[in-house]
């Protein structure tokens, strides 16, 4: 648990440096990156982590991937599918979807939130980063609706 709150804090102060203390856009983003990766590498890396993991989305995925059927979400079908063709090992399930979160969650906190690094603070200290590596399907439907929600604000349909 201390993990996270360091990361959390790591990644804040990041963001912070980026937003705030620097002009340069390449020094800016070199920043940026800085604050994703061990947002990033958290939840890619992970093995075990959460009840979800083993009990759940590991055994759907072998399924899937073996040519059963699943009632879950067609997109996340499909996407076990594509991964299937290339392995069948399921790190690469929660590779891309940690990906997906955390990509998705950051443009959008860049998008709308008018101070990121305390933005970014709150995602981990309130237990939403936490709770992304249990709600693996519900968390990439979320961080896409925490960028689109940019669309929704600039009428941009």
């Amino acid at each position: 648990m201390i993990l996270y709150f360091f990361i959390g804090i790591i990644s804040a102060i990041f963001m912070y440096i980026a937003n705030n203390k620097t002009k340069k856009k390449i020094i800016k983003s070199f920043f940026i990156a800085l604050s994703f990766l061990p947002f990033f590498c958290i939840l890619a890396f992970r093995y075990g982590i959460g009840y979800d993991y083993l009990n759940i989305y590991d055994k759907i995925f072998k399924v899937i991937v073996n040519g059963g059927s699943s009632n879950w979400e067609i997109g996340i079908t499909y996407l076990i599918k594509i991964i299937g063709n290339f392995s069948k090992d399921s790190f690469y399930f929660f590779f891309i979807s940690a990906l997906a979160t955390s990509v998705f969650s950051y443009k959008g906190i860049l998008k709308n939130s008018e101070k990121p690094s305390l933005s970014l603070l709150l995602f981990i200290i309130c237990g939403l980063y936490m709770d992304s590596m249990n709600a693996v399907r519900q968390y990439i439907a979320i961080s896409i609706f925490i960028y689109a929600i940019t669309f929704i604000f600039e009428k941009n349909f």
